[in-house]
């Protein structure tokens, strides 16, 4: 009797577990489905942050028209910068969701190793491709059409595929850290 009782607790522990790891891997499907939805409020969104570091990090002032998907430049209104769907940090992230919810599916890491691992993917992806955003403009200021078509092009690409990259390698290392086991002490006589 004592036996069924274990089993069954644990038999119940692991369907919790895994109604966890579904509930969990629906969210995150949920909330990249979300993204691409409300995609013109993340592009708002990401317009506004974009001028935000626009004008804190390359001096250039710049505000994002409420709900627009625009960075306009208070010194020099010639150009306005459009955040297009191509820009968003969105379709650069859309693949760290969908295989953290396929991890969460199949078991291997645990998910206190695969959301830590998926939220500095994300974030560092967003910081990286805000900083490329504000530099575009801020060489459409500078230097022209002839700027912007260099950063955009060149330095833009660049930074998307290093943050991807980074992204990648700081998942990798989140999700394959190793527990530090305790050595015992070695004790040497005097």
């Amino acid at each position: 009797m004592v036996l069924e009782e274990s089993a069954g607790a644990t038999s119940s522990g692991t369907a919790l577990k895994w109604v966890t790891r579904l509930v969990l891997a629906l969210g995150l499907v949920g909330l990249m489905a979300s993204a691409f939805i409300y995609l013109p409020a993340v592009l708002a969104i990401e317009a506004d942050l974009a001028a935000r570091v626009l004008s804190a990090v390359f001096r250039v002032p710049s505000y994002a028209p409420f709900t627009l998907p625009y960075i306009a430049f208070v010194d020099d209104p010639t150009y306005v910068l459009q955040i297009t769907p191509e820009c968003s940090a969105v379709f650069l992230t859309a693949p760290f969701f969908a295989v953290a919810a396929l991890f969460l599916l199949s078991r291997r890491f645990s998910p206190a190793r695969i959301l830590p691992a998926l939220l500095l993917s994300v974030t560092i992806i967003v910081v990286i491709n805000e900083v490329r955003i504000a530099f575009i403009g801020a060489t459409l200021v500078w230097w022209g059409i002839d700027g912007y078509g260099w950063t955009h092009t060149v330095t833009g690409s660049l930074m998307s595929v290093g943050a991807i990259v980074g992204a990648v390698a700081m998942s990798y290392l989140v999700m394959k850290r190793r527990k530090q086991r305790a050595s015992p002490e070695i004790l040497s006589a005097p």
